[in-house]
């Protein structure tokens, strides 16, 4: 039995979150980690600069693999909205974890966590919109 593609994904409203999380999210490593002194000595081992990298690293490779599901026309829903629903409240806190870190240490790895703080709001956002849209509300 052969897998279907469904390229109607690629231009409905979930498709197009999926990718903008995805993007957002690889522009947030990029921007934690060269920020950072090295890869793992700042990307994922600076207290609450390493927790909000990490999950932002894990989120992304969970999108990616979610990304592809719904690609293949895979009906997912189920695990899809607790996966939105936990991926949110992860953002959420490593959005206050990036805000906590930006008022406390006033210190910004060459301007980098400002805008890093920001593309983690704009995902948390996303996540909020793919929500909406999982339960019917948007």
């Amino acid at each position: 039995m052969a897998a279907k593609l469904n390229t109607a994904y690629l231009s409905s409203h979930r498709g197009i979150i999926k990718i903008l999380q995805i993007v957002f999210g690889l522009i947030v490593c990029t921007l934690l980690c060269i920020g950072s002194y090295g890869f793992f000595s700042g990307c994922f081992y600076d207290g609450k600069i390493g927790a909000a990298s990490g999950i932002n690293a894990v989120i992304v490779i969970l999108n990616i693999v979610f990304f592809v599901l719904n690609l293949m026309d895979t009906h997912n829903n189920k695990w899809e909205r607790i996966y939105t629903l936990v991926a949110l409240i992860l953002f959420v806190v490593a959005f206050a974890f990036m805000l906590w870190n930006l008022l406390e240490t006033h210190s910004y790895y060459g301007q980098t966590k400002i805008p890093a703080t920001v593309f983690i709001g704009i995902q948390m956002a996303l996540f909020i919109w793919d929500y909406r849209i999982l339960h019917g509300q948007a």
